[in-house]
């Protein structure tokens, strides 16, 4: 709908300006899409960095057990034993 000079003159008269307040708006739009954009960006940088720990983290072998690491102990004490008796 284009202003007609009486609907222009009347919202002046009342005290609003549109197009100074399409002007402020786009404005702002303009500031906010910078500020989301970099948001954006951050959030998306985050998800990257998640997912490549989430695909290490499928790939990677099990940590020892603790019933592994004492057979371990075990097995070695042993091998220790033989060598000091052979000696």
């Amino acid at each position: 709908m284009q202003n007609t000079p009486r609907l222009s003159v009347t919202v002046t008269h009342l005290g609003f300006s549109s197009e100074i307040a399409y002007d402020r708006l786009a404005d702002e739009i303009a500031s906010y899409r910078t500020l989301t954009t970099t948001l954006a960006m951050v959030g998306l940088l985050v998800v990257a960095i998640s997912m490549a720990d989430l695909a290490n983290a499928l790939t990677k072998s099990p940590a020892a057990s603790p019933a592994s690491i004492g057979r371990g102990r075990i097995s070695a004490a042993r091998v220790r034993l033989r060598t000091s008796q052979a000696v």
